[in-house]
């Protein structure tokens, strides 16, 4: 029975059978008693026994086993070639008769060069796939991106376009790690042919590099001075960015909900005082709690990733499993399914509008004064609330700055010489009949004792009302020669009138206009111009 033992192989470990083992040590044994006395012969040994890992390690993956058989080993063997049909001279001979670089470009494989990098090795590894120097491609990003250091913004946004495409294609372009990258890179048979001429062409590289003109070794220390400053910069904006993308992740996670549940406690209290639009007025009561949970998901589950991804760039934490990280997005669809759809069917209630219009008259002659007082801004409200079992009275100081809810005022000329306020009101639904019913839900007041008319500057929804654009004007229609005498609050309800620029001094608390055939002047600079 074939015994399994255990070899190292380039700091790689494998089980391999008997004679498998008994086949390569032979083929080892070749090799060294080849190359030990070459100059570059250590290299030469190095570089084949990480081939040759690499090629039995494809052949185990390919053929989902663990144990190295010998039909491996002669496969392995064949591929890189015996060292007995290995000719030095015959090689070299080879590789002077061998196409030029240009020609041999297309049978290269384009990698990340790491051997002779300074910033990501993207430059060297072009290099190496059109067969140049990597000092003229290196020249050429440099020559590149100097317009990003000028003041020309034409320029300044093609240089950092080129330092843009750097930064992708180091990320696209994979990094020639294995022996077998490094060949295919520049075009190298895979054999030992291709390995040896790879040592030898690495040590010719290495007495060239001795030989450099003082300009081209100028060039080199700048450029790997640049590109450890570079590599630094890149790498500390890096961490940085994730740290702050992974504490701005983490607390939204945390603060999201904490906000959401403030926020529709609060307007549970203050609902009825305040009319804002909020969550319990616009979604659908049955969709309310579903959409909370939905949207908060949407939102939350890519801000977890990206505080893993942040927190990955900058600390050594693992990888998200996979099977959470699955179950994790498949959540996320189903809430960005159920977000969507209660988005849709809340959106199908603005299909319609309908606007409804109301005629009351006024009791105003041609020659009287109307006193227009809108309802102040700030409201004190007394109510209780109830905690722990015990019942609070408090006062609640609102500040009523909603705009949904804001009823708008214009002022005419009566075209009959009859004084009337009209209220338009509208709102929308999926039909005209739905829209009818929310423009019901309007209340709104406005009440006149002689010549004193006050009026309400925001108007309220019915209770458990949904919000759909329900809109509310108030149409004044006064006779030629009335004077309005309006506070701030009116005044802040229309665009026609400015309180600022209309009184009589600082103190006043009405400004004063009237009627005329061309609509309302400012009393104000009438006197002004009278004076003139």
């Amino acid at each position: 029975m074939n015994k399994t033992l255990i070899i190292n192989i380039a700091g790689s470990i494998f089980h391999i059978e008997e004679d498998a083992y008994n086949a390569i040590m032979d083929y080892y044994k070749q090799i060294s008693n080849r190359f030990n006395n070459s100059p570059d012969g250590f290299e030469i040994i190095a570089d084949i026994e990480n081939r040759i890992a690499e090629l039995l390690d494809e052949k185990l993956k390919h053929a989902n086993r663990k144990v190295i058989v010998k039909q491996d080993v002669a496969e392995v063997v064949d591929r890189l070639g015996k060292v007995a049909d290995f000719d030095a001279d015959a090689s070299e001979e080879t590789k002077q008769n061998e196409p030029s670089a240009e020609s041999n470009a297309k049978h290269r494989k384009l990698f990340r060069d790491p051997d002779n990098k300074n910033i990501g090795g993207v430059c060297a590894g072009l290099a190496a796939f059109f067969g140049c120097d990597p000092l003229w491609t290196r020249l050429l990003f440099v020559a590149l991106c100097c317009p990003f250091f000028g003041f020309n913004p034409p320029l300044f946004i093609f240089g950092i376009t080129m330092i843009i495409l750097y930064i992708i294609l180091m990320i696209i372009i994979p990094e020639a790690k294995t022996v077998a990258d490094k060949m295919a890179m520049k075009g190298e048979p895979d054999n030992l042919d291709g390995i040896i001429n790879k040592i030898r062409e690495m040590g010719t590289k290495a007495e060239q590099t001795m030989q450099n003109t003082e300009l081209q070794g100028f060039f080199n220390t700048l450029f790997a001075a640049l590109g450890k400053t570079l590599n630094f910069v890149m790498q500390f904006a890096i961490k940085t960015c994730g740290l702050t993308l992974a504490i701005a992740a983490i607390l939204l996670i945390i603060a999201l909900p904490i906000a959401v549940a403030i926020y529709l406690t609060d307007n549970a209290i203050f609902y009825s005082n305040e009319g804002s639009l909020n969550l319990y007025n616009f979604i659908d009561r049955k969709y309310q709690t579903t959409f909370v949970i939905t949207l908060l998901t949407v939102i939350i589950v890519p801000a977890f990733r990206l505080a893993w991804f942040g927190l990955k760039t900058t600390t050594n934490i693992k990888p998200l499993n996979k099977n959470l990280a699955h179950a994790l997005w498949g959540i996320w669809i189903i809430a960005l399914i159920g977000t969507a759809y209660i988005t849709v069917e809340t959106s199908l209630d603005f299909k319609e509008k309908v606007g409804m219009e109301e005629s009351s008259p006024m009791q105003l002659s041609a020659s009287a004064t109307l006193l227009l007082n809108g309802s102040p801004q700030n409201t004190i409200y007394d109510d209780e609330i109830t905690i722990d079992g015990k019942i609070i009275k408090k006062k609640f100081y609102i500040r009523t700055n909603n705009r949904q809810n804001r009823a708008r005022l214009s002022i005419e000329k009566s075209p009959d010489n009859n004084a009337r306020i009209i209220k338009r009101t509208s709102a929308c639904g999926r039909n005209p009949k739905e829209a009818i019913k929310n423009i019901e839900n309007i209340n709104y007041a406005f009440t006149q004792r002689d010549s004193t008319l006050s009026i309400d500057r925001i108007f309220h929804l019915a209770d458990n009302a949904l919000w759909r654009n329900q809109q509310c004007a108030i149409i004044l229609q006064i006779p030629v020669g009335s004077l309005i005498k309006a506070n701030e609050t009116a005044c802040n309800m229309s665009y026609q009138l400015n309180y600022w620029n209309c009184r009589e001094n600082n103190n006043a608390e009405y400004a004063i206009w009237q009627m005329t055939e061309n609509g309302l002047k400012c009393t104000l600079k009438t006197q002004e111009k009278d004076n003139r």
